[in-house]
């Protein structure tokens, strides 16, 4: 297909570029440099385009469309495909924009999945530092966290939802890097998200029963020796919080079918603008 060349359109640390905004990804291409690993250029083909391609170099981003249908590739380079891996064909584009991190910048692509598609430096405070590309997944809730590590939540993985918990290696004296994965069902994944929005609604309001508060009091006494105590919504809301966690916990106990993965967490610890990159 033909189409317009441009050029170079971006070199900054900080754009916009909305070409592609509401567009379909039909391939991604990584270049990557055979002895770190390090990505040096990223190419990419949406519906009814040619290939742009874009890169990061000393504390800047480059964006180019030089109108080109084919990529030639160098031999000494690996010319990574990672379509399939990142299951992205067909996936629509949201956004796409760079911003400055310390002394480097970084490209993001939001996805309308609410998937992210970063390069990056793998050490921001270094101008000739390796650089990744990496993609992350939206994280629906934080249950536990300790001393800015994440413990336990949900979270997408390969685009489903997926319980996740780490535990603390005596050895080591910390938590572990790998993180257990469960695949919720469909009924499950619906009591998390419908308990995690009880919980923002009792950060904001402060006035509605907070859970483990209801859920100690619970455990011990009867739903209908309660009743008389509470307001008559708000105590449906706290029961109907109590028994989405006994669903929850039931199903991780008796689902063996597990998985192990590392995780590395950006965003908010709260999980209210949390994601997560699976390795």
């Amino acid at each position: 297909m033909s189409e317009k060349s441009n050029g170079r359109i971006f070199q900054d640390d900080k754009f916009v570029f909305k070409d592609f905004d509401n567009l379909k990804i039909e391939k991604i291409i990584v270049v990557e440099v055979p002895e770190t690993k390090s990505t040096c250029l990223v190419y990419i083909k949406v519906k009814n385009h040619n290939w742009h391609r874009y890169f990061l170099d000393i504390g800047f981003a480059v964006w180019e469309n030089w109108n080109d249908e084919t990529i030639d590739e160098d031999d000494s380079y690996d010319y990574i495909d990672k379509t399939s891996e990142f299951q992205l064909f067909n996936k629509s584009i949201s956004k796409i924009y760079c911003e400055p991190i310390k002394n480097h910048c970084k490209v993001v692509i939001e996805l309308d999945n609410d998937e992210k598609l970063v390069l990056q430096a793998l050490n921001p405070n270094d101008y000739e530092s390796e650089v990744e590309f990496i993609k992350l997944e939206k994280v629906f809730c934080v249950f536990d966290y300790w001393d800015m590590t994440i413990l336990s939540g949900v979270a997408n993985f390969k685009n489903k939802p997926y319980f996740f918990e780490t535990n603390f290696d005596e050895q080591k004296d910390d938590y572990n890097a790998e993180y257990e994965l469960t695949e919720l069902k469909k009924e499950v994944f619906i009591a998390v998200q419908e308990n995690w929005e009880y919980w923002l609604n009792w950060l904001k309001q402060n006035k509605i029963q907070h859970p483990n508060h209801y859920a100690e009091r619970r455990k011990a006494t009867r739903f209908e020796e309660l009743q008389n105590e509470y307001d008559k919504e708000e105590i449906e809301r706290a029961e109907k919080y109590y028994q989405n966690e006994l669903i929850l916990k039931y199903f991780i106990e008796h689902n063996l079918k597990k998985i192990k993965s590392k995780g590395k967490f950006e965003g908010e610890l709260n999980g209210i603008n949390t994601f997560v990159q699976w390795k």
